[in-house]
């Protein structure tokens, strides 16, 4: 886990050995490529970062788009299929509800007042809000989930790297006491803390690592607040 830095046990390629975990998909060229020999004679366009169009004309054709790299077309699409929506909302990170939302809001916002949108292979509750027009509901779950786990909004996330000496020195501090930490975890050469702390309490936290950090002139602690990436393993948005 990137946040408490616990190792996954089990988790192993039968062909490599590795333990490392890295989110995947089809690809949209792929994707694409596929479309293109199921709908022979169908005009397909694909853009995503590396073939971008910011606007196509309104014809017969199949649009493949990556996230952010939607092209607008006039009048709006005839029909918005969301793919890989399993897979995304699988991802490991604590936005991923929010980011989901708003990725499969904005896509479907793409269609025309008489389109169609269809979120392919996702099921439960989250699909039935979105299909409903309840986000309000998505977003409102999400935030009691995020209060049960004492996790931002809810809290205060300070993240907190150096060594194991120094970290530990942090955890000591008598202003920590009693506030839940989670951690240390390994991030590239260094190691991580995460203090989550309540929005009345936080600031007393915060001036205590930073007053210790000027006492100590040979401290290599870094502080990060509110930063969010230190909850998402696999967040490249």
């Amino acid at each position: 886990c990137r946040l408490c830095g616990n190792q996954p046990l089990g988790i192993q390629c039968s062909h490599c050995g590795s333990r490392e975990l890295a989110f995947a998909g089809k690809g949209s060229v792929r994707t694409a490529d596929e479309l293109g020999r199921a709908f022979a004679g169908t005009k397909v366009i694909l853009s995503d970062a590396e073939h971008r169009h910011l606007e196509i004309p309104r014809s017969r054709a199949l649009v493949v788009s990556t996230r952010g790299a939607e092209p607008i077309v006039d009048g709006g699409y005839e029909a918005v299929l969301i793919v890989d929506g399993d897979r995304e909302l699988q991802r490991p990170g604590l936005r991923t509800s929010e980011n989901c939302l708003r990725w499969w809001g904005t896509a479907a916002a793409f269609a025309s007042d008489s389109g169609v949108v269809v979120l392919a292979n996702v099921d439960g509750a989250f699909a039935a809000s979105f299909a409903s027009g309840d986000w309000e509901a998505i977003v409102t779950d999400e935030l009691r989930d995020r209060r049960a786990l004492g996790f931002p909004p809810a809290t205060r996330a300070i993240a907190v790297s150096g060594t194991i000496a120094d970290l530990t020195t942090v955890r000591a501090l008598p202003e920590l006491v009693g506030h839940r930490i989670v951690g240390p975890a390994t991030v590239g050469k260094t190691h991580r803390i995460v203090v989550l702390a309540d929005y009345a309490s936080s600031p007393i936290v915060i001036a205590a690592i930073r007053a210790h950090i000027v006492a100590s002139s040979t401290s290599t602690l870094r502080v990060h607040c509110d930063d969010l990436d230190v909850f998402d393993e696999v967040d490249g948005d």
